[in-house]
């Protein structure tokens, strides 16, 4: 290497060091307690739904058509799944991977606290903005249970 590229990984490194030691980094305020990790989350479903038995997705939004993805039940009682298709607000293909996907990510939610409203001191749904929802997604399985 000549001396120009090792002045500039030099100064380089500086830099990144001088970031590294001035950046902030969030300490908790005494008396508060901070979930441990992923740990602490708890599921949204319990049971969560098992994702390979969906058999429809729902997305209904507030200012916009829903979404309805299905795939149609085998003759067999637990024979393979069909294709996902749209049936909302158009008929046709959907993307595999993408459905399966929203449908996968919604079941591993976790959440690390709950809104009780109508406990004292607790906001409204209204007051939280969670009235009317913005969204909601339900997922379907093969043995016709919902999730919400």
């Amino acid at each position: 290497m000549n001396f120009r590229t090792t002045l500039f990984l030099f100064v380089l490194l500086l830099v990144a060091v001088g970031l590294y030691l001035l950046t902030p980094t969030r300490v908790p305020e005494p008396g508060t307690a901070e979930p441990a990790g992923p740990a602490a989350a708890a599921p949204v479903f319990d049971p969560a739904p098992d994702v390979s038995r969906v058999v429809r997705v729902e997305l209904r939004r507030a200012d916009r058509p829903a979404l309805v993805f299905a795939r149609s039940l085998p003759a067999e009682a637990d024979g393979p799944l069909g294709d996902w298709r749209m049936e909302a607000p158009q008929a046709g293909a959907a993307d595999r991977f993408r459905v399966e996907d929203l449908a996968r990510v919604a079941a591993q939610l976790r959440s690390r606290t709950r809104l009780q409203p109508g406990r004292a001191g607790a906001p409204r749904l209204a007051d939280a903005g969670l009235e009317p929802p913005r969204a909601t997604l339900i997922l379907t399985d093969r043995d016709d249970r919902t999730y919400t």
